[in-house]
């Protein structure tokens, strides 16, 4: 039989005990890795042989690629079953989806051999056309069935007269590449096909309407 003299000293073993466990769980919790982020690149590659053998004008500056407020941020975008947006902090592109873009166009407008010369946004040199461009969309959508990664791009070339800009061409592209698996990979993926279709458009309606001005 315990004593009432003993009891007290009982409960307060029996507390720092489960004091003890509390903290060792919490502990055990703490030590537990957190998520880490992973970064992607976007860069639609151009692999065939240049779309014209002479150039059908002079110089080119590709301007700084506009996106659209909703999807300018470097955190991968998703549209969600029900039709809500959501961002994911731990899945981002290296850099900002607008200069990854700009980059890429450049470089493809480059190799297809429309222009003698095509300028990136950094230049400062001035330049008799200008192409203008802003991502509208640029998300991967798993509220459609199976799931895509949807880009809108629209690009305007201007020609630069001197005394005005003249519009030659106005366009817009809309890609909708169904994705091959479920991770974040896999949306990067699809928006860099898509990009790559409409970069392939674009190059084939800058000769046209090149050729249709001359």
């Amino acid at each position: 039989m315990t004593s009432a003299a003993t009891r007290p000293g009982l409960r307060l073993l029996l507390a720092l005990l489960a004091v003890s466990l509390l903290a060792a769980g919490c502990m055990q919790g703490l030590s537990q890795p957190s998520p880490k982020k992973r970064y992607y690149t976007l860069n639609p590659q151009r692999d065939a042989a240049p779309l014209m053998a002479q150039p059908a004008a002079g110089r080119l500056k590709v301007r700084r690629l506009a996106v659209a407020a909703s999807f300018d941020t470097q955190e991968l975008v998703y549209k969600l079953k029900g039709g809500g947006f959501v961002t994911d902090y731990y899945h981002l592109f290296l850099a900002a989806p607008g200069d990854q873009a700009a980059q890429a166009l450049t470089r493809w407008i480059r190799d297809a051999g429309i222009f003698e010369t095509v300028l990136s946004p950094t230049s400062s040199t001035n330049s008799p056309y200008i192409l203008e461009t802003s991502i509208d969309e640029l998300y991967a959508d798993y509220d459609a069935s199976p799931p895509k990664a949807v880009v809108r791009l629209h690009a305007i070339l201007l020609h630069d007269t001197g005394l005005k800009y003249d519009v030659v061409m106005d366009r817009t592209y809309d890609s909708a590449t169904e994705l091959r698996g479920s991770d974040a990979a896999d949306a990067v993926a699809g928006m860099e096909a898509g990009l790559a279709s409409m970069f392939g458009a674009l190059e084939q309606d800058l000769a046209t309407a090149l050729a249709t001005q001359n």
